[in-house]
């Protein structure tokens, strides 16, 4: 998450400080800073997808058959979002994965998100 808005920061002190007239270095400057930003959203939409798959299947090993990636990456992936958020999504109860009551509430907002995001992507692709 500061990492995030780390570059959401730089980016919005790039159109405020950068002078107009050094046209080329002010595009460059926002190239770089967007496509740092588009890989982070890249990232985060991918390891939202993986925790509300995981959420559904209750299977680190299904979950990651069903996404055609390795358990280990999922479990990395789902590991960093709980570094981000400050605490376990997931406990073991015997062979499944159960949502922590954090992990429920953070379902919800993902679901929401991705929901959103999915319908922006029909609706782009439609114009």
């Amino acid at each position: 998450m500061k990492t995030h808005l780390f570059f959401v920061f730089l980016f919005v002190a790039s159109i405020v400080f950068c002078p107009l007239n050094d046209i080329f270095h002010f595009s460059y400057l926002h190239f770089i800073l967007l496509k740092n930003f588009q890989d982070i959203l890249e990232e985060s939409s991918y390891q939202l997808r993986y925790f509300s798959l995981l959420a559904k299947t209750g299977h680190f090993r299904k979950t990651a058959e069903q996404l055609c990636i390795t358990q280990p990456s999922l479990s990395h992936s789902i590991s960093l979002l709980e570094q981000e958020l400050g605490g376990t999504l997931f406990e073991k109860q015997g062979r499944r994965s159960v949502l922590t009551p954090k992990g429920s509430q953070f379902l919800k907002y993902v679901e929401k998100s991705l929901d959103v995001l999915d319908e922006g992507i029909l609706n782009m692709r439609h114009i």
